[in-house]
């Protein structure tokens, strides 16, 4: 009897060690904000469309940005097929590397795991790495976690790709604990695509064209994209952003004066009436 007793009190102290190993950590929760958007981000930087930008981005815009992008991914593994739900999740950053914290019920048993890995950047476009995961406090090999979720791709990535992100080229980044720093250059094809009236597309391919000749065109260039831009996003307009197009067209040469009045017109643009308004600012 006292050997039953002595087995029994063995296998409860071996499962509760078990259970304490797998049973999940306090994972920092938060709530996907409406008002953020990285596309606005972006559009608030003195943004150079023909040349390097910088943005960075907190902890807690990096959870904004890609932690919906990474639910609809699971989305297409039909985890709930497999018993399998996700109940939150939320990214860690670190010193060159981040961390993927998660609570999730499998077959009935709440787990907590975690996924490590490193931020790479590929054909500019922004991707993690995962290399390593943990149930709990046991390292589980990526194999068999492939094999739970049905994972058939020999490496173990997660393009942190949408359509907003399609308008930059990302050259390099780093990470930290406070959050990613990404160095990118405009996707102007894509940019103009999405960021601009469909009835002035043709104005801005052309002014692309003309305004590459020195830094002064490039400077009017960018400072009437932002114009262009805001108007397509129904951002107010303000005296500054005026004032710079009208001081930095003022530098340019004559001969683009010229080109970009041209193509103006083609806008069907009332020249008479845009100039009385820059007269009332």
């Amino acid at each position: 009897m006292k050997k039953f007793i002595s087995i029994l009190l063995v296998i409860a102290i071996v499962l509760g060690v078990l259970i304490f190993l797998i049973s999940p950590n306090n994972v920092e929760t938060f709530s996907t904000a409406k008002d953020f958007s990285i596309e606005e981000k972006i559009n608030d930087l003195e943004l150079d469309v023909f040349g390097k930008n910088k943005i960075e981005l907190t902890e807690y815009e990096l959870n904004q940005l890609a932690v919906p992008i990474i639910y609809d991914k699971l989305d297409k593994l039909y985890l709930k097929d497999k018993d399998i739900k996700i109940n939150n999740l939320y990214i860690d950053c670190q010193k060159d590397k981040f961390c993927i914290q998660s609570d999730m019920r499998i077959w009935k048993i709440n787990l907590g795991v975690r996924a490590y890995g490193l931020v790479t950047h590929q054909n500019g476009k922004l991707k993690f790495i995962l290399s390593e995961f943990k149930v709990g406090k046991i390292k589980i090999g990526l194999n068999i976690i492939k094999k739970i979720a049905g994972i058939e791709s020999e490496d173990f990535t997660i393009d942190i790709d949408n359509e907003e992100l399609e308008t930059i080229n990302i050259n390099s980044l780093s990470i930290d604990e406070e959050g990613i720093e990404l160095q990118f250059t405009t996707n102007n094809k894509k940019g103009i695509e999405q960021l601009i009236h469909p009835s002035e597309r043709e104005f801005a391919n052309e002014v692309l064209y003309i305004l590459q000749k020195d830094e002064e065109s490039k400077e009017f260039g960018n400072k009437l994209f932002k114009v262009l831009i805001k108007k397509r996003l129904e951002i107010k307009i303000n005296e500054e952003d005026m004032f710079k197009v009208i001081d930095t067209f003022t530098k340019i040469d004559n001969s683009q004066k010229l080109r970009i009045i041209f193509a103006l017109s083609k806008l069907h643009i009332d020249l008479e009436d845009i100039i009385e308004q820059l007269g009332e600012i």
